[in-house]
């Protein structure tokens, strides 16, 4: 017996080791292996006709302060999206203060009303909304998204915002540092430098669309809380604002909730500034190359740039079509070709820039 087992382990070590004895295991009926040639996702599914595209209506009318409304109705989700659009933007900058409109726009919830800088965001929290700032080339644009139950709440926070910012010096202290980092910041970033560079050359450095949209380091250093004020004052009005309204809500509850909340909004006796739409410049105004040399970068940016359109030019939507497979997405063409094929390059891509003048 003792023999017999010995053989047996003897035989199971050898199989084990590799050696000349086999075991044929029995093949799994749940697995079957399937040639090469076989298209294992079947046909390709056929595009079926393109849907109808039926914008939403847009009601159009003016609140008692003077600021224009537009006002889409959705009805099926319980939410309220607005866009608050004040027009000027970057270039109605003061030609020795490039970058006033994005740190201006940038204070208006670091306090305003009743509340602190941190009370602001904890209620904006508490709601379930989002509160957002930018400063374009155009406009300084203030965003809310809510759900409709929170609308009047997040509405009167989105005011105070808007229209009752405090402008506090110690806020301002801690905003302004961090402006002026991200402008020193923005040195060593090759693609930020390279967007600086490009507008100054096609536009003019000093002109409204040739600055820096957030402003230069020695433009921060003449800004204090004086000068945000006076600007705001001037600039920031209902009568030359335009409030975007889309959602779960009519037309009564958006002037009710303007009345209540905005109604005190008023704009000064004197007429807004006209806002100049600037061109750039000709091209035998403006340089052919433009090398920024920096020793030892790790990476370069290559850039063209040249005339565009303007938002409101007819062909712009198309423009837009045509540019996504070119070089407006990650899988464009341009991309696609000198990234993954030939990878001689991080990314490349197109765009155009379509701002109220001629854009880039």
């Amino acid at each position: 017996m003792k023999l017999f087992r010995s053989l047996v382990f003897s035989c199971l070590a050898l199989v084990a080791c590799g050696g000349q004895s086999t075991v044929t295991k029995p093949k799994d009926p749940s697995k079957t292996e399937t040639p090469a040639t076989v298209d294992v996702l079947g046909p390709k599914p056929e595009v079926g006709p393109s849907k109808p595209f039926a914008p939403l209506p847009v009601e159009i009318f003016e609140a008692k302060n003077g600021m224009k409304v537009w006002l889409a109705t959705r009805r099926g989700l319980p939410l309220v999206s607005m866009s608050l659009v004040i027009e000027g933007g970057s270039a109605i900058d003061p030609v020795d203060k490039p970058g006033l409109t994005h740190i201006t726009t940038s204070m208006l919830d670091e306090g305003a009303g009743k509340r602190s800088a941190i009370e602001i965001s904890s209620s904006v929290s508490d709601l379930g909304a989002s509160l957002s700032l930018d400063a374009g080339l155009d406009a300084s644009t203030v965003s809310l998204t809510v759900l409709k139950k929170n609308f009047g709440a997040a509405f009167s926070i989105f005011s105070d915002v808007v229209a009752r910012p405090t402008f506090e010096p110690k806020e301002f202290k801690r905003v302004s540092e961090l402006w002026r980092n991200e402008i020193k910041a923005r040195a060593d970033d090759p693609s930020s430098v390279a967007t600086v560079i490009k507008s100054a050359v096609l536009y003019g450095p000093d002109t409204p669309y040739g600055h820096p949209i957030d402003g230069t380091l020695e433009a921060a250093e003449k800004v204090d809380v004086a000068t945000i004020k006076k600007f705001y004052a001037e600039n920031f009005r209902p009568d030359r604002s335009v409030l975007v309204v889309a959602g779960d809500i009519t037309k009564d509850e958006v002037m009710a909730a303007i009345d209540k909340d905005l109604g005190s909004w008023k704009a000064p006796k004197d007429a807004p500034k006209k806002v100049a739409i600037p061109g750039p410049r000709k091209a035998t105004e403006r340089p052919k190359i433009v090398l920024v040399d920096r020793s030892k970068a790790p990476q370069s940016v290559i850039a063209v740039v040249r005339e565009g359109v303007s938002a409101s030019d007819p062909v712009a939507p198309r423009l837009n079509l045509i540019n996504t497979p070119l070089g407006g997405s990650f899988t464009s063409r341009l991309n696609q070709n000198l990234r993954e094929e030939k990878h001689w390059a991080y990314g490349a891509g197109s765009r155009f820039i379509r701002p109220r003048g001629q854009g880039s």
